[in-house]
């Protein structure tokens, strides 16, 4: 379910592919959000991804800055039990959801508008996935995670290792 076909230009619409559940694939044209709707969205993008992330991986908040090393070392020890928590306390915050919609706002699947509560509940029914793919791909196409961006991509990767590795005896599966 990876996209395919992402461009990034603020003239041209940002556009991408994704596979359903079923495995079927679906083009997004999304358009960039104003200033005004975006800077609150990626303030947003910022509290509500980059502390649980930074949290996982025993990194301060404060300690990040533009254009600063941060040292992943810690990242080899992370455990699925971790990774899970982490996407738990992503995924249940009351103001992911508002967010992830809110971020797909200007973004239409085979043409049919995601704003349309109607549109948005077919579309995406048993197919969560590819939901939270779109969702991302337009808070990157956004710039939502701004001078964050490179290093929530490398924790992105660890976390994704961390929950595919088959040693993990955490139990998550059972969660």
């Amino acid at each position: 379910m990876a996209p395919t076909n992402i461009s990034a230009s603020s003239a041209a619409p940002i556009k991408f592919t994704l596979s359903d559940a079923s495995g079927v694939e679906h083009h997004y044209e999304a358009t960039y959000h104003r200033a005004s709707e975006g800077f609150p969205l990626a303030a947003q993008w910022l509290t509500g991804v980059l502390e649980p992330l930074a949290s996982l991986l025993g990194i301060e908040i404060k300690d990040l800055k533009i254009g600063a090393e941060v040292d992943f070392s810690l990242a080899a020890n992370i455990s699925a039990g971790a990774g899970a928590q982490a996407l738990r306390t992503i995924l249940t915050d009351s103001a992911t959801f508002p967010l992830l919609r809110a971020t797909l706002a200007n973004t239409r699947r085979d043409g049919a508008a995601l704003s349309s509560e109607a549109v948005f509940d077919v579309v995406y029914r048993a197919n969560y996935s590819e939901f939270l793919q779109a969702a991302r791909i337009v808070a990157e196409a956004n710039d939502f995670f701004g001078p964050a961006a490179g290093w929530i991509a490398i924790a992105r990767q660890k976390l994704t290792e961390a929950m595919q590795d088959p040693t993990d005896s955490s139990g998550v599966a059972d969660a």
